[in-house]
């Protein structure tokens, strides 16, 4: 996998991408986090939700691209310091660490993430 930023990444046929997502200094307060891939739910892998772990296989062609979309939500009196810290992760991983972080200050709270099939 090859980062090209923080939301578009090159990906390999068959490869094995894994996001894995902390929330961050949120203490006793609730967060929440939803995904989809490629249009549909993508389910979290982990069996918890305290660091959810979203995973799949390349299954597009070249030249075309999954799409991974992230909601991430700060209820009422979350603390100034709670975040949502993303790790992205695949083969061969060139330009990384790979991710990005969402703070309560993050305008976008739901990016669109792009795996685009370069081979």
């Amino acid at each position: 996998m090859k980062m090209n930023d923080a939301f578009s990444y090159d990906v390999s046929s068959k490869e094995d991408v894994n996001i894995t997502v902390t929330p961050r200094n949120f203490r006793d307060s609730l967060f929440s986090i939803r995904a989809e891939r490629d249009g549909k739910p993508f389910p979290n892998e982990a069996g918890t939700d305290n660091a959810p772990v979203y995973k799949f296989q390349v299954t597009k062609p070249v030249n075309a691209s999954h799409r991974v979309m992230m909601e991430f939500t700060f209820i009422d009196g979350s603390p100034d310091q709670a975040m949502y810290e993303v790790t992205i992760s695949g083969k061969n991983d060139e330009g990384c660490p790979c991710g990005f972080s969402i703070d309560k200050d993050t305008q976008d709270k739901s990016p669109d993430i792009e795996f685009f099939v370069a081979a």
